[in-house]
């Protein structure tokens, strides 16, 4: 499984003025070409902010959070102490809600997904309360891999992130491990 990149949407409750601010904060700057998007470099990868201002009002501010390599190599484990101090940082500023999280992930072999449940042609779900998985390919070799909430509008346990992609690694592999021994191998390799 090689990662293409790692996405979440999110809304902050602050206006884009007072957001700024906090962009700044944390080392990141204005595109010289795209209006309402902001980017930081970590080594060879980027990290991109996009204001969506169609869903955002005055008070709340909607946006994307995207971590990605130019060549498509992304290290999730480079985007943990990035991700870490973004939600620190925002926090300090005002209530935090993630709802999506999505990733593009290259595969040249699929299997079918255990515990996961095939509702649609080419469409693999999975629902683990609160939280709905599903997986479906976007074009030759690669897939679309996102975590919702059930319930709309519900924040998911973005922290969770890197487990869910080990899990959907490991499931790739054709490897039935549950949760917790994912979890037990993180921690004794964080350790």
């Amino acid at each position: 499984m090689e990662l293409q990149y790692i996405a979440f949407k999110w809304c902050i409750e602050l206006s884009l003025d007072r957001l700024s601010t906090a962009l700044e904060q944390l080392s990141l700057r204005p595109a010289p070409t795209k209006r309402h998007e902001w980017s930081r470099s970590v080594g060879e990868h980027i990290m991109r902010v996009e204001y969506r201002p169609q869903l955002s009002t005055k008070e709340c501010s909607f946006l994307w959070i995207r971590w990605e390599h130019p060549t498509g190599h992304t290290d999730k484990n480079a985007f943990d102490r990035l991700l870490a101090d973004w939600f620190f940082t925002m926090s300090q500023y005002a209530p935090v809600n993630v709802y999506w999280m999505q990733a593009v992930i290259g595969a040249t072999d699929f299997r079918s997904l255990y515990g996961y449940e095939e509702t649609s042609p080419k469409i693999w779900t999975k629902e683990d309360n609160p939280h709905r998985f599903s997986f479906y390919p976007i074009r030759s070799g690669f897939y679309h891999f996102e975590v919702r909430c059930k319930e709309k509008m519900k924040a998911i346990q973005h922290k969770r992130y890197s487990i869910w992609l080990e899990e959907l690694s490991n499931n790739l592999l054709g490897r039935e491990r549950p949760d917790d021994q994912i979890l037990f191998d993180l921690t004794a390799a964080a350790g």
